[in-house]
């Protein structure tokens, strides 16, 4: 295959690796959400929501205070985490369900489940070939979809109808 040079190659490879990164830590980022969600459920139960009757000022806290006002404060630091962990996950998977069936498939086996392209060559009943030609597919319809995304992003239009 020969690969033709043109204005846009190098951002479609920049976005190419984006994607796939992405791809690549999914499973990572989810294990870490969930371990991190059951930190923050055990370590903040749902009764634990609101502090009430704290001094106004620092110098008339008292110990008790600080510490609760300490805990709440992370509390609010690891929920602005999960919620971000979230939007990234969620993004993968909003990515992924854009593309058709036989792609998705391959692309969630591949990167979501861990599979490797034999095993999915032999649930698919399609040829390791076959498999690895709808990779690639499924990869550059990321790419475009990215590229579309990304000229909506920087062109945005003006929305008064001119």
């Amino acid at each position: 295959m020969v690969r033709v040079w043109t204005p846009d190659s190098e951002r479609r490879d920049k976005i190419r690796e984006d994607i796939m990164n992405r791809l690549r830590r999914y499973r990572h980022k989810l294990a870490e959400y969930h371990a991190c969600r059951d930190l923050y459920n055990e370590l903040y139960p749902s009764g634990t929501h609101t502090l009430s009757g704290m001094p106004p000022a620092q110098n008339d806290t008292y110990e008790p205070e600080r510490w609760a006002q300490r805990r709440w404060d992370q509390r609010l630091l690891m929920q602005k985490s999960l919620e971000d962990m979230s939007v990234a996950i969620t993004d993968v998977e909003n990515m992924v369900n854009g593309l058709t069936d036989a792609y998705r498939a391959v692309i969630v086996r591949k990167y979501l489940l861990g599979e490797t392209i034999e095993v999915i060559s032999g649930k698919l009943n399609y040829s390791e070939r076959h498999i690895k030609r709808f990779h690639r597919g499924a990869i550059e319809r990321l790419v475009t979809n990215g590229l579309q995304d990304a000229d909506i992003c920087d062109h945005p239009s003006s929305g008064d109808g001119r």
